[in-house]
């Protein structure tokens, strides 16, 4: 299928990695996939062994800019709001997209109603 012309800016990271409690709970998913698949030396375990450092690095910048305060509460609460409405979204995708969108949708709610 052709895709529509997208607008717009686009988001700076993708869709619910806006949140804490998504990078939290995807980091540890990566990190028990490699451990599954032959630990991090393993030729198996590189990709998710990349994810998880590029999750790590996310969290990083997202609590860095909190703590400096770059990034507001309010803010933070924003980009929230914009990534469940885009996993929302992404709830029309295929199965596996929509099945990551699932359960990103709950992790933010949850964090957003804390």
């Amino acid at each position: 299928g052709g895709g529509g012309g997208g607008g717009g800016a686009s988001m700076a990271v993708e869709d619910g990695l806006v949140s804490y409690a998504v990078l939290e709970a995807e980091m540890a998913e990566a990190a028990a996939r490699v451990k599954q698949l032959g630990g991090d030396k393993a030729e198996a375990a590189q990709d998710d062994v990349f994810r998880h450092e590029d999750l790590a690095l996310k969290k990083k910048m997202l609590a860095d800019q909190i703590e400096l305060g770059i990034l507001s509460v309010d803010a933070y609460r924003a980009m929230l709001q914009a990534g469940l409405r885009a996993e929302e979204a992404n709830l029309q995708g295929d199965r596996e997209r929509a099945a990551v969108a699932a359960r990103r949708i709950k992790l933010i709610k949850k964090e957003l109603a804390a």
